[in-house]
């Protein structure tokens, strides 16, 4: 009878053991599939927006709403040279390129910034021409209820003909 107590005792402490170990794996599993999903959406969002300010003529940051100035062929039209605006802006979660989401409905979007960064002719030196570029930063979400994922994610675009 003593001995029967003792196997039950030893397979519960095996038992206990092995089910926390599923449940870290489990754990595991949620948050790197939540990871890979923030990862990815960030990866592209930041692509896309990077090559429509690359191709920009112009830049205008209005809080976390961007308008770019981009030629409907991306090169000037020697007879129209007028270009098309195109608007950045964040709304529900989502980022949208005049009004069409380039993230996906797993993730949100909590925060989007632009700052300008213009570099100006260093003293003394006549020849260097000044750039203009956009730095981009995103915070990006997505998790269910019991795992969630954050992270801040940067990108720096050189506009065309800025340099």
């Amino acid at each position: 009878m003593i001995e029967l107590v003792v196997y039950i005792a030893i397979f519960v402490v095996i038992a206990v053991v092995v089910v926390q170990g599923i449940i870290q794996l489990m754990r595991i599993y949620g948050r790197s599939r939540y990871d890979r999903r923030v990862n990815l959406a960030a990866q592209t969002a930041l692509e896309r927006l990077v090559r429509e300010v690359r191709l920009a003529k112009n830049v205008e940051v209005d809080g976390s709403t961007l308008t770019l100035s981009v030629y409907p062929d991306f090169e000037p039209d020697p007879v129209s040279d007028i270009p098309i605006d195109k608007t950045i802006q964040l709304s529900g979660g989502q980022i949208l390129i005049s009004g069409t989401p380039i993230t996906g409905p797993d993730v949100s979007v909590a925060a989007v910034t632009y700052t300008k960064v213009d570099t100006t002719r260093p003293s003394g030196q006549a020849s260097y021409s000044g750039s203009s570029a956009l730095r981009i930063a995103i915070t990006i979400e997505a998790g269910g209820q019991n795992y969630s994922v954050s992270r801040n994610f940067t990108a720096l675009a050189v506009l065309r003909n800025s340099y």
